[in-house]
């Protein structure tokens, strides 16, 4: 018959205890560098489910923190632009009803490269991007909103050429601008003619219609002088002064219209700071570790673990001989 010997059983149970205690001192030391339970789910027990809870909350949080971060990114630099296009027209549309008024047509010239410079300006902040997406081009946002003001001034030219009177320009004008099958939709205007998201600002809205058609009838002014011969008439003028001004106008009411909604989201981002407060303290009255609290227990452990090695040492000394004095 093969006896077990008592001091091989309370070594192995050693041995266990020991292995048991690297363990947890393991888990408490990573709860001391990291301020959170290793073990969360030994610990949560019951109320693993509110700290799941607690955990989507958070993320969800994240998430819309992202988008409203990223709108409120996009429609600044989009207010930024419209600013400048606003700014680009500032004064042309005074001085062209200014000097139609008193037939001052070597300022008129002058007033016709101020439109070219103005327009170019305006093209160019129509087709600013946001990363990889162009801000006024609709759902289109995979490409630049317009072609050039040489693309679109060479269209214009070769109209002014073909009109026959005064009214013959005009309303070529209003049907290259304003019909689906103009020019400016079909030539210049890359985008689509509507946008998907209700803030998106597109650049063949009527107001930049109107801007541009005003700008481009001005820049069509011969620059050495105005000629009274001219297809381009002072009522040409005069109507090409009042789009600029309608133009400017709906510019910054869409600008207005935009800062209501940049301030929603600001309000909104607001309360998601709120909420992820409330969401976090949740989440870590579940999960965190008091520091002070783990180091105790971490100091605790490693006594515990240091009597156990020497017991261990002490038992593995013992003979059989020794065991049966």
């Amino acid at each position: 018959m093969r006896l077990t010997l008592p001091y091989l059983n309370l070594t192995s149970r050693l041995s266990s205890a020991t292995q048991d205690l690297h363990f947890r001192l393991q888990d408490i030391s990573s709860d001391v560098t990291s301020g959170r339970r290793s073990n969360q789910v030994e610990f949560l027990k019951g109320d693993i489910g509110q700290a799941m809870l607690a955990h989507r909350a958070t993320e969800t949080i994240a998430g819309e923190r992202e988008l409203v971060t990223l709108k409120t990114s996009r429609l600044a630099l989009t207010q930024r632009n419209l600013d400048a296009v606003h700014a680009s027209a500032e004064g042309i549309a005074l001085n062209i009803a200014d000097f139609v008024g008193v037939d001052d047509r070597a300022s008129l010239g002058r007033t016709s490269s101020a439109a070219k410079v103005a327009l170019e300006s305006i093209f160019s902040s129509l087709n600013t991007r946001h990363g990889d997406r162009h801000l006024f081009s609709g759902d289109a946002t995979d490409r630049p909103a317009l072609v050039s003001v040489g693309a679109m001034m060479t269209d214009l030219e070769a109209l002014k050429a073909a009109s026959v009177s005064s009214q013959d320009f005009d309303s070529r004008i209003d049907d290259y601008f304003n019909s689906p099958s103009g020019g400016w939709l079909v030539n210049i205007y890359q985008g689509t003619t509507g946008a998907s998201e209700p803030d998106q600002v597109v650049a063949s809205d009527p107001e930049f219609t109107r801007l541009v058609s005003g700008l481009a009838v001005a820049a069509l002014v011969d620059e050495r002088g105005w000629d009274p011969a001219s297809v381009v008439s002072k009522d040409s003028l005069i109507s090409a002064s009042s789009r600029i001004s309608s133009g400017r106008d709906g510019v910054s009411d869409v600008r207005a219209r935009l800062g209501l909604v940049e301030a929603q989201l600001s309000d909104r981002g607001a309360a998601l700071d709120q909420e992820e407060t409330i969401a976090t303290q949740a989440l870590g009255d579940l999960t965190t570790r008091d520091p002070y609290e783990a180091a105790l227990e971490l100091q605790q452990l490693e006594i515990n673990l240091e009597t156990a090695y020497a017991l261990t040492a002490r038992l593995s000394e013992l003979s059989l001989l020794n065991f049966l004095r």
